[in-house]
């Protein structure tokens, strides 16, 4: 899915890219850009002496090792409200680009300064002018460095070489994260597991469930996250700890699987339909707990009947709740027994799946 949502976005991503590439070359002659205007300074004694305590209490962060990390690197990130920010670092230069919702582009480029919790921004090389600032942190992982820009997590792309690639998997990310991350809950099963993984703020949840002699458990990670083409970071913002996941979407019908993969274990998860946390685990505890569990492809069962007490519109949530992996190959599975042939997926088909099965569509 990510192919096709690339080839959907590539237009637009190449052209966006080759603007952020055109800007870097020519030091940011971008009419979008902010910072690179340079203004005269009208010299004042006070002026003077400020301006030089400023560059003094930034420089000696910039002589640390993080200088040495981030010079000839490119660094991306997103947010939950889909801005992309891409960042190319020198030793003391940096371009930025921010790409907002409606596709704008901001161009920022100039000379950086980074204390503890802020990270600055001059047109002047000798650090002279006001600096645009961004609330920063850093945080020094397992997986490797994170920085963070205001509210958005900024993983390493490699050298900056690779600029316009970058933007253009990113803009198929922001495509991605649009559908994923809006209040959506995605569930799905394993052997004698259940899971549960969703998006709150700048926050990323997912726990995984199971039944230990007739008493549910609970393991669970979460953090702060950041997402990038291919892998999904969530970041313990008090121990520094992360955790990361591959991920893909991939379309099935009109809907898509969300998969998360960890070492050699894929998830494959599916939107829920519902609206809170709580609901959700409860879908996910009926799963478990359900009198028998099934398995369609063995079992000789009648599953004419089998949703029967289900009222709703959510073929993922009425087969979980009645103690059936809502996996797409078992819901085919389903409607092939039941005489549905070519089941592909949509929500029609899902509906009338539901209805086949004894459950009520609402």
């Amino acid at each position: 899915m990510r192919k096709m949502m690339s080839s959907m976005k590539k237009g637009t991503a190449v052209a966006m890219a080759a603007v952020m590439c055109i800007s870097l070359a020519g030091c940011g002659g971008s009419s979008k850009k902010v910072v690179a205007d340079k203004k005269e300074t009208t010299a004042t004694t006070t002026a003077a002496e400020t301006q030089t305590e400023t560059a003094q209490e930034t420089e000696a962060v910039n002589d640390s090792d993080m200088a040495e990390i981030l010079a000839g690197t490119t660094w991306a990130g997103i947010s939950s409200e889909q801005e992309i920010m891409v960042a190319a670092f020198d030793e003391k230069d940096v371009y930025m680009a921010i790409l907002d919702t409606d596709g704008e582009v901001t161009d920022l480029d100039g000379y950086w300064k980074a204390d503890y919790d802020t990270f600055y921004l001059y047109a002047n090389e000798d650090y002279s002018d006001d600096p645009t600032t961004f609330e920063f942190d850093w945080y020094t992982t397992e997986n490797g460095e994170y920085i963070q820009l205001d509210d958005i997590i900024l993983s390493s792309e490699g050298d900056g070489s690779n600029l316009e690639n970058t933007l253009d998997q990113m803009m198929t990310t922001a495509s991605v994260i649009e559908y994923v991350a809006q209040g959506t809950y995605w569930i799905g099963s394993g052997d004698e597991t259940a899971m549960i993984f969703y998006f709150e703020g700048d926050q990323a949840y997912f726990d995984l469930l199971y039944n230990e002699n007739g008493e549910i458990q609970t393991q669970s990670i979460s953090g702060l996250w950041s997402l990038d083409y291919d892998h999904l970071t969530l970041i313990d913002d008090e121990t520094d700890m992360s955790y990361e996941l591959g991920w893909d979407l991939s379309e099935e019908g009109d809907s898509y699987c969300f998969e998360l993969t960890e070492d050699d274990t894929t998830y494959y998860l599916y939107e829920s339909a519902a609206e809170d946390v709580d609901s959700t685990l409860n879908i996910l505890t009926s799963y478990l707990t359900a009198e028998d569990s099934v398995d369609v492809e063995s079992d000789d069962i009648d599953l004419s009947d089998f949703l029967a007490g289900y009222v709703g519109h959510s073929v993922i949530d009425a087969f979980m709740l009645s103690g059936i992996s809502p996996d797409f190959e078992t819901r085919k599975y389903c409607a092939e027994l039941l005489g549905f042939t070519n089941y592909s997926g949509t929500s029609d088909e899902n509906l009338a799946l539901i209805q086949l099965m004894g459950g009520t569509v609402q």
